[in-house]
C-alpha cells in the first residue's frame, strides 16, 4: 500500500462522522468517532497538507506534555528544538552561508581548481588568495565548510570552466 492508497481508502464517507452502536444493524444510539477515526482523519488533513507544499523535512514538536489543545510551553519547543539541532540551522541561515557541505566532498569537488592542494586548508588557502576573497564569505568548521551564496556560485563557474577547458584538450 502507499500512503496515497490509504489516505484514499480512508477518506470514503464511510469513515467519517458519528457511528452507529451494533453489530450490522443500527440501534439508533450515536457515538463519537473513536480514537482512531480521529487520528485517522488528522493524518489525512496533515498528508493533505503536505501534499500541497514542498518540505525538504519535517520535524514534529510536542507543544506541552499534558496534551493539552491551545497550550504551549515555550520552555520545552525551545528544548526540543535545540536538541534536534534546529536553532545552529537557523543562525547559519541567518548568517547568510547558503551552502554547507562536509570537507571530503568540498575537497573533491574543487580541488579540481587547486590540484596541487594536499588537503582542506591548503585548499581554502589557495582558492582565497585567488578569488580575493574574505574569510566572512565562508567558515571552516570541525566537519563542514560554510559557503556564502555568492561564493558557491563563483566557485560552481570555476569548476564548470575548468572542467570544460580540460575536455578540450
Amino acid at each position: 500500500f502507499s500512503i496515497g492508497d490509504l489516505l484514499e481508502r480512508n477518506n470514503s464517507p464511510a469513515t467519517h462522522g458519528p457511528r452507529t452502536v451494533g453489530v450490522g444493524r443500527t440501534t439508533g444510539r450515536i457515538r463519537e468517532a473513536s480514537v482512531g477515526a480521529q487520528f485517522k482523519q488528522s493524518l489525512g488533513g496533515l498528508m493533505n497538507t503536505i501534499a500541497q507544499t514542498s518540505p525538504r523535512y519535517i520535524r514534529c514538536v510536542k507543544p506541552n506534555h499534558m496534551k493539552m489543545p491551545d497550550s504551549l510551553d515555550a520552555i520545552e519547543v525551545a528544548r526540543q528544538l535545540r536538541y534536534a539541532g534546529m536553532m545552529e540551522t537557523v543562525r547559519i541561515r541567518q548568517q547568510g552561508y547558503a551552502l554547507r557541505e562536509d570537507h571530503k566532498s568540498f575537497f573533491q569537488r574543487y580541488s579540481v581548481l587547486f590540484p596541487e592542494a594536499e588537503d582542506m586548508a591548503d585548499l581554502v588557502d589557495h582558492l582565497g588568495a585567488f578569488l580575493h576573497i574574505s574569510k566572512n564569505e565562508w567558515q571552516i568548521g570541525h566537519t563542514k565548510v560554510f559557503l556564502r551564496a555568492s561564493l558557491a556560485e563563483k566557485l560552481e563557474t570555476l569548476v564548470g570552466l575548468r572542467i570544460r577547458g580540460a575536455v578540450r584538450l
